[in-house]
């Protein structure tokens, strides 16, 4: 995980449809301009102002790619072989 240095990085990242974590349970993303907080099971939904009063002194976190990838190649024989 990559922590998020300032505001203006983790505006980038929620406009960019990235989830933004500030424990492993708990993210937020962007939609529509206002921010939707997950937070065990539970969905809130903030304007941008409300959630930069409330969480502005929380670091928070951003996952980074770990490279993960689909074979194409596996996948295509995996479904050819367990033919419905």
């Amino acid at each position: 995980m990559k922590k998020i240095e300032n505001q203006e990085e983790m505006l980038c990242y929620l406009k960019q449809k990235q989830r933004l974590y500030i424990a492993k349970d708990d993210f937020f993303i962007m939609k529509d301009d206002n921010i939707y907080e997950f937070n065990k099971g539970s969905r809130f939904i903030l304007s941008y102002e409300d959630f930069i009063a409330l969480y502005e002194q929380k670091d928070f976190y951003y996952l980074e790619d770990d490279n993960s990838f689909i074979d194409n190649d596996k996948d295509e024989a995996y479904y050819h072989y367990y033919k419905k």
